[in-house]
This record gives structure tokens, sequence and C-alpha cells, in this order.
């Protein structure tokens, strides 16, 4: 069986595991497939994939009928099923960001990676600016400075022209 179940893992990348058995009685196995959770869209050079949450894309889609949010890459490499487009930190900074903002009313438009190394941009629907934050920190901070900074904005009625930047640690800066 190992070789049947090697054969499907390598073949089916959002494939977690294979399990085959024979039952007690009859000649008919069973087999038991475990797969990753799809987590987001990722649309590069004009084509959108499934993500999971190792970063992996597990497919190419033509139409987005699941529920997922859409990561923008602005990189453009070349992507091919089974490969590794983002990590899986990258991945949960993303999913982390989506949770926080729902809890707090906020509806997020868009992710983006552009062509700056870790970067990730995020739009909130009906805001002109978006916010940078840097992937290679820790999230929890970055997203409750950029939920206090949209706050506070709003408060003081000031919005930013162009984007709001929560990559420096402790500090908020806008343009």
């Amino acid at each position: 069986y190992l070789g049947f179940e090697k054969s499907i893992k390598e073949s089916s990348p959002e494939v977690l595991s294979v399990n085959t058995s024979f039952a007690l009685v009859g000649t008919r196995p069973v087999v038991r497939l475990k797969f990753y959770k799809p987590e987001l869209y990722v649309i590069s050079l004009g084509k959108t994939w499934v993500v999971d949450s190792r970063g992996v894309a597990i497919a190419q889609v033509t139409n987005q009928k699941l529920k997922l949010p859409i990561l923008t890459d602005e990189i453009g490499l070349p992507i091919e099923v089974g490969d590794s487009i983002i990590s899986s930190s990258d991945v949960e900074f993303v999913l982390r960001i989506l949770t926080m903002s729902k809890e707090k009313g906020v509806t997020i438009d868009k992710f983006t990676t552009p062509a700056i190394p870790k970067q990730l941009d995020v739009r909130v629907v009906g805001e002109q600016y978006y916010t940078k934050f840097n992937l290679n920190d820790e999230a929890v901070g970055q997203i409750g400075a950029w939920i206090v900074a949209r706050e506070n904005l709003a408060k003081l009625s000031q919005v930013p022209s162009e984007y709001l930047d929560v990559r420096a640690t402790e500090k908020v800066f806008w343009k």
C-alpha cells in the first residue's frame, strides 16, 4: 500500500494524508484521504490559485466558488500546482488580519504583495488609502497599531491621502 499512498500524495499536493486498509470481510480496499484546508486565493500573472495553510498552490481555478480572501501578487513569479507560493506564517498573518478586522467591523477589500520583500498592503472597503504591513514582524502588534490608528484618525477627521504604515514597531506613519 505504501507505493499507492506515496503516489497519491506526490500527484495531489492538496492531500494531507492517505490511509489504505482492507475491511475484515471482503476484498475491496478502503482509502481514507485527509486534505489541507484551502485558505486563500492568490492571483499572479493573470492566474488564480487556491492556496492552503502551508502556502502551497493546490489548484488553479477559473472561478472563485469558495469564499476565501484574495491576495494579489505583484511580484509576478510563475506558479505551478504544488509550488510553495508564500510561507505558512504569511498565510496566518493574512488570516489574523481578517479575523481581527472582522471583530472591529472592518471589511477588507484586498490584500496585495507588492514587489517589496515581505510587505503586505491591505485595502479596506470604502477607503482610498492602503496600509503597509511587514510580514517579518509580529502580526498582532501591527494589527493593533493599525486598528488604533484608524480609530484615532477618524476621531480627528483625518484621512491619509495614500497610505498608513504600521511596519515600524510601536510607530505609525501616514501620507
